[in-house]
């Protein structure tokens, strides 16, 4: 659901408030949440962008839940111990919004992207992590959503190429055009 720009500018009050008590840094910030569409960058709601640029599909948690919830329970290199993480699988996602046999390029709020090519969808456990350990993500932890492998499947998942590969604070996901695996 869109949010009105009252929403919005309170919502950024809040993160100031969190500013001034050292949680968060507005210099890194504020240049994210404005690099994305408003409901993204809240956190709210994730864009899925076709190979020619058209918007398709803006996804909260909950529509992102109804597509499937997988479970992975990993280590990365990022968290102490194995995480269990829900969310999607890649490949029924790319299916659901009509990315039909393409890559896809993931784009953090932080305007970090990653390219992921078709084979790992297709042929990996890989999902869109929205929960972590049974609670939401937020911002604050690479929420709202989490590009996550089963790096403990497969030894060599536990490599630089996938760990690139997994963006946090996913706001975006665009098709690549065809030939882009």
């Amino acid at each position: 659901m869109p949010r009105s720009p009252s929403t919005i500018a309170a919502a950024i009050h809040g993160y100031g408030v969190a500013v001034r008590v050292g949680v968060l840094c507005a210099c890194l910030l504020v240049p994210a949440l404005t690099a994305a569409p408003a409901s993204a960058q809240l956190g709210q709601s994730i864009s899925f962008v076709d190979a020619d640029g058209t918007v398709v599909a803006e996804l909260d948690r909950e529509a992102l839940e109804d597509i499937g919830r997988f479970e992975v329970s990993t280590r990365t290199p990022w968290d102490d111990g194995v995480v269990s993480f829900e969310g999607p699988l890649l490949r029924d996602l790319a299916d659901a919004v009509g990315f039909d046999d393409a890559a896809i390029a993931v784009h953090a709020l932080n305007d970090y992207s990653s390219e992921i090519p078709l084979s790992d969808m297709r042929d990996l456990d890989v999902i869109l992590a929205v929960r972590k350990d049974g609670e939401y993500m937020p911002i604050s932890d690479m929420g709202p959503a989490f590009v996550v492998y089963p790096y403990d499947s497969d030894a060599r998942l536990r490599d630089r190429v996938y760990y690139a590969r997994s963006v946090w604070q996913v706001a975006r996901i665009q098709e690549l055009p065809s030939g882009g695996e």
